[in-house]
């Protein structure tokens, strides 16, 4: 029986006992004050506002191009007997510089082929010179004979007309009269001949003038020079290699002629074109490597002869002063290049943090925000030049990027 009581009786006292200690805690436990809410201030950044008027450097990216490649290609056919050691990929070469030798034999012996016929045309043209001057003094000598002849048929005629001559006389003075006329004929049309004769020598002496010339030519395209400073690319060939008409030696990137090539947008190149044009306009490239930061001197060349479809933008080409042959640039680097924009007047100068939403900044007045509107006329990098409604000078413009910014945020300056 006891053992029931025990069993059923035990958990009631448990749990009597159980509550009235909670009731205790909860009567006796202490009060707990609410705190009033406070308004959280923001420790800001500030700049101050400041007009005025500013010519960006606009900062670019762009890639150094060949502003001129010349190709190495021989005029004559033959065997190359020597070619230049610096005739490799990337070897630098002088203007001046033989970089290849063919076989001048053949070219040799043509040159003196045709200097020998040119001489014995000549030779040959003296004589036809020397028979026409004779041929033309014989002549005055013809004409000074027929007028002699004429005389004496006309005395002989009158003779025989007044009885004191001979008809066999006056047949013979007339004959002799026709044959002085002939032979001064003859004589009229052998200097013709002559004279034709010189002409055609003289134009045999025109051509083969001429193909010596060709000769001497030839003999000197066995020879390729380096037209240029410049470094060497494409190499297809070597000494012992035949070469044909045409064939390619190698390319020569000028030295002196490297550009820089980059895209502007159309924004920007209208402002160019605004700002006095782009032709001419001084640039900087800035090439950097692992430990070495290089900047060159440039200006703008050309434009691109095509438009970016889809931007509407231009490539430029900045042509560079570099140290010719002695340059580090070699076409395909990247590098910076910073040209100056318009002028802009009455702008200011925001960090990209200070700008929400494209079109707000935030000004601190006395220890609340405020907000401004503004419109972005140019941005390079992280900074931009904006015009502003309402902003005086000095106003306190906020930098510090706040998450929660509205007109009216309380904020402390640090």
């Amino acid at each position: 029986m006891l053992r029931k009581i025990l069993k059923f009786g035990l958990p009631l006292i448990v749990i009597g006992v159980a509550m009235s200690i909670a009731g205790y805690l909860k009567a006796t436990k202490p009060v707990v004050e609410p705190k009033p809410l406070t308004e959280r201030v923001w420790t800001v950044a500030v700049i101050p506002a400041k007009m005025e008027n500013v010519r960006p450097r606009i900062k670019l990216f762009g890639e150094i191009v060949s502003g001129r490649t010349v190709d190495l290609r021989p005029q004559v056919a033959g065997k190359i007997l020597r070619a230049s050691p610096n005739l490799v990929e990337g070897g630098v070469v002088r203007a001046g510089e033989v970089i290849v030798d063919i076989d001048p034999f053949d070219y040799q012996a043509a040159l003196r082929q045709r200097k020998a016929e040119l001489l014995e045309v000549q030779g040959r043209l003296k004589e036809l010179k020397a028979e026409l001057s004779g041929a033309v003094t014989l002549l005055d000598k013809d004409k000074s004979q027929v007028a002699l002849r004429r005389k004496d048929a006309e005395r002989r005629a009158k003779l025989r007309g007044s009885g004191a001559g001979t008809a066999k006389a006056s047949d013979d003075a007339r004959l002799a009269l026709s044959e002085t006329e002939q032979r001064q004929i003859e004589r009229q049309k052998e200097i013709r001949s002559l004279r034709a004769a010189i002409e055609q020598q003289q134009a045999i002496i025109d051509r083969l003038e001429v193909m010596v010339e060709v000769a001497e030519r030839d003999l000197g395209e066995t020879r390729i020079v380096s037209p240029v400073d410049g470094f060497v690319s494409s190499v297809e060939t070597a000494e012992g290699k035949w070469l044909n008409v045409g064939d390619n030696v190698a390319k020569l990137i000028d030295a002196n002629r490297l550009e820089a090539k980059f895209h502007i947008s159309r924004t920007r190149f209208k402002r160019l074109l605004e700002g006095g044009g782009y032709r001419l306009r001084p640039a900087e490239v800035i090439w950097r490597g692992r430990s070495e930061t290089k900047p060159y001197t440039a200006y703008i060349d050309r434009v691109g002869s095509e438009v970016d479809a889809s931007t509407g933008g231009v490539n430029l080409f900045a042509k560079i002063e570099t140290e010719g042959a002695e340059t580090i640039l070699r076409p395909g680097a990247f590098v910076e290049v910073y040209i100056t924009d318009k002028v802009f007047g009455n702008v200011v100068r925001l960090p990209g943090a200070a700008i929400y939403n494209e079109d707000t900044i935030y000004i601190v007045e006395g220890e609340r925000l405020a907000s401004r509107k503004v419109r972005i006329v140019s941005r390079t990098g992280n900074e931009a030049l904006a015009t502003v409604v309402g902003l005086k000078d000095e106003d306190r413009i906020v930098t510090t990027r706040l998450p929660e910014a509205s007109p009216g945020l309380k904020v402390r300056i640090q």
